[in-house]
């Protein structure tokens, strides 16, 4: 079943899912009693064209995000 589309505010889409897989853990740390299990579940069976799709959504999205707050604080000020 495909996941549901979300538009953003900025009209990038957001894939909403309520599955849950388990972690592809390919680093992990330990800092006094937390421990800390990098994973890289977004990247497992993607190319290299995919991937860099991904980063480029995740920084449309930040950006936009950065721009949101700083016009709402220049607003106010």
């Amino acid at each position: 079943m495909a996941a549901p589309l979300r538009k953003t505010q900025t009209d990038v889409p957001i894939i909403i899912t309520n599955e849950v897989h388990e972690p592809n853990i390919v680093e992990s740390y330990q800092i006094g009693s937390t421990s800390i299990h990098i994973a890289d579940n977004g990247y497992k069976d993607k190319s290299k064209e995919e991937i860099s799709k991904v980063w480029s959504n995740f920084y449309e999205v930040g950006w936009e995000i950065w721009k949101s707050i700083s016009n709402s604080k220049n607003e106010t000020s």
